[in-house]
């Protein structure tokens, strides 16, 4: 990959295949910022991967706003986003499926980015 001093956001990178794509775009040479619902994992893993972490939930529209505010404030390069949703499988996709709002909750980043 050529990602060599490019900027690469990936929701959802506290965990799993997130914070899998994280660390391989890390290795590739960009410069990641990380952002996940749950703090301390959005932390940890910028932490380890020497990246830039951002707790923020991007369903809501302040959380979109945040990483957007992030990424004009003083990023001079070339930017990527990577969507990285997966909260129905934290819980259950059975669960999550067979309730309307948490369904919606679930596939709201998918859909709607």
């Amino acid at each position: 990959m050529k990602l060599q001093d490019k900027v690469v956001v990936v929701t959802g990178s506290g965990n799993g295949i997130g914070e899998a794509f994280a660390r391989r775009f890390t290795a590739e040479g960009a410069k990641v910022v990380v952002t996940d619902i749950e703090a301390e994992a959005c932390a940890r893993v910028a932490r380890e991967i020497g990246g830039v972490g951002l707790a923020c939930d991007i369903t809501r529209e302040d959380g979109v706003q945040a990483v957007a505010d992030l990424l004009v404030r003083g990023i001079d390069a070339e930017r990527f986003l990577i969507l990285s949703p997966g909260s129905a499988l934290l819980e259950g996709l059975a669960a999550k499926a067979a309730d309307y709002d948490g369904w919606i909750a679930s596939h709201a980043p998918v859909v709607s980015g």
